[in-house]
């Protein structure tokens, strides 16, 4: 998006949150260190469809009224932290069949940029994401 071009990582994810607040009844809360700093074009564009990829599986799926969204860059570390109060899933039977193929884009994107993922999630327990990416610049 022509957002994410112009004014950084930071502001199209907040432009996005914004977007999908006013159409659903997720209140979304955003927190980030990261304001007028750019990284790679490369990385970005991956992080906010990751980051989109969350926000539209919580509507989806989730049935949550909250969800918490962190991105942070302190020494070269990037991590990104989402937590939803939905209904949860059971992990390894979304990523073992095709109804969680949202799932596998994200862990897939997340490789694609050398991060880790850990995922936590229990039925009746809401959802969590851990990603991080090491050595950003």
């Amino acid at each position: 998006p022509h957002i994410l071009n112009n004014f950084g990582l930071e502001r199209a994810i907040d432009n996005f949150i914004k977007k999908f607040e006013s159409i659903s009844d997720l209140k979304i809360y955003f927190k980030s260190n990261m304001k007028k700093i750019r990284l790679g074009n490369n990385i970005e564009v991956i992080i906010y469809r990751i980051v989109c990829e969350m926000i539209n599986n919580t509507i989806k799926h989730s049935g949550a009224t909250r969800a918490d969204i962190s991105l942070m860059l302190r020494d070269g570390v990037l991590t990104l932290d989402y937590a939803d109060n939905g209904c949860g899933f059971i992990v390894e039977n979304a990523l073992e069949n095709s109804s969680g193929m949202g799932l596998s884009n994200i862990i897939s994107r997340v490789e694609s940029i050398k991060g880790t993922v850990k995922i936590e999630s229990n039925i009746g327990e809401g959802s969590k994401f851990f990603i991080k990416i090491i050595g950003v610049k």
